[in-house]
């Protein structure tokens, strides 16, 4: 293995020193090797240890990297691992456990990557067509159960978790997914991104575009003056000061991926979630901002059968938690078109309306649209 491993360069990455230093790290030679799966940011594989364990070594490789794009925020794998940490601790959510990390800063392999706990489960994503409708309403019991757990979680500022060098985690600058698009050239300026110690200010800095990713475009003079009207109505607004909705403005932890392709079952029980993955631009805000699609993107599926399973597993999650359903139903929506307004500042707010992005959301498009 060792003299083979010298010849293993995958996507610029170097992986043979990979798999050096897993060697070196567990005291247990790597006798094996295997590509396991390639996600949008990253390249996962399976590596079996000398003494028969497996584990799971996760690199960084934003896919569209190959294409001009796939800029990454330099804290997103950080992130990732602190946040891992402190679900496994805080939470009965199944993680894989962080066993090592390795930011690459010298260099040498060409991507930051960790090692994993190897967990045997399959992918949801790939069973969802086969299972029958009374097995899909069992698992999203499942599912609404870890979206509750992490519902639960409370934090007093807005950003995403980071673990400092003695090992404590707390919330520090807001992180992102990797970009997809070929115009971006540079992540956030992170001292723009928080922690933000109050929702308006958070909703400031996604109004003015602090948390965009650089681009290469120019903004047209129609944008900048809705942005800037936008900006000027945040700031005079007292929605976030009303009593009544105190309760939607608990700050909580969102999954930002929390989707079939990211949670594992267990092979014998397909209702049984074994493994939640892919943790990476997870962040800290508020429950009325948290809407999760949990279906978005399953194959031979109809729109309608995606709806009727959104509200379905949103009815779950009521049962556990009110206040979130609240949050992100009627009673919460003063809230959620002020920070839809924050996200579209320089968008024809005709085009990007938020009734049809809210209503999409729920599960529940208006008459007449398929989206």
């Amino acid at each position: 293995m060792a003299e083979e491993s010298y010849e293993f360069i995958d996507n610029g990455v170097k992986m043979y020193l990979v798999l050096d230093k897993i060697s070196e790290r567990f005291s247990d030679p790597c006798v094996a090797v295997e590509r396991h799966k390639q996600g949008s940011h990253h390249m996962t594989y399976i590596v079996t240890l000398e003494s028969g364990i497996k584990r799971l070594v996760r690199v960084s490789y934003p896919f569209l990297r190959d294409y001009g794009s796939g800029i990454v925020p330099p804290s997103k794998m950080k992130s990732e691992v602190a946040t891992m940490k402190y679900v496994r601790e805080h939470t009965r959510i199944p993680v894989p456990e962080v066993l090592h990390y390795d930011g690459d800063e010298d260099g040498s392999v060409g991507a930051e990557w960790m090692v994993l706990e190897f967990i045997n489960g399959l992918s949801l994503y790939h069973l969802w067509p086969d299972m029958s409708c009374d097995s899909r309403r069992a698992v999203a019991h499942s599912l609404a159960n870890v979206f509750h757990q992490l519902l639960a979680l409370r934090f007093n500022n807005i950003g995403s978790l980071q673990e400092n060098e003695g090992g404590e985690i707390s919330v520090g600058p807001m992180t992102f997914m990797p970009s997809n698009n070929t115009h971006h050239t540079a992540p956030p300026d992170s001292t723009k991104c928080g922690p933000f110690v109050s929702i308006k200010q958070w909703i400031l800095a996604l109004a003015t575009g602090d948390l965009d990713f650089e681009t290469s475009d120019t903004d047209t003079s129609e944008g900048s003056e809705r942005r800037a009207a936008v900006v000027q109505d945040i700031q005079a607004t007292t929605v976030f000061d009303d009593e009544s909705l105190q309760d939607f403005c608990a700050i909580a932890l969102e999954h930002v991926d929390l989707k079939l392709n990211n949670i594992l079952v267990d092979p014998n029980d397909h209702t049984a979630i074994v493994g939640v993955i892919d943790w990476e631009g997870a962040r800290t805000v508020p429950l009325f901002a948290i809407q999760p699609r949990w279906y978005l993107g399953i194959q031979h599926a109809t729109s309608d059968e995606k709806n009727e399973m959104q509200v379905y597993t949103r009815a779950a999650v009521r049962s556990l938690d009110p206040v979130w359903f609240a949050a992100t139903d009627d009673q919460g929506r003063s809230l959620r078109e002020v920070l839809h307004r924050a996200m579209y500042s320089r968008w024809d707010p005709v085009v990007f309306s938020f009734e049809g992005t809210d209503v999409y959301q729920r599960g529940i498009p208006p008459a007449g649209t398929d989206p």
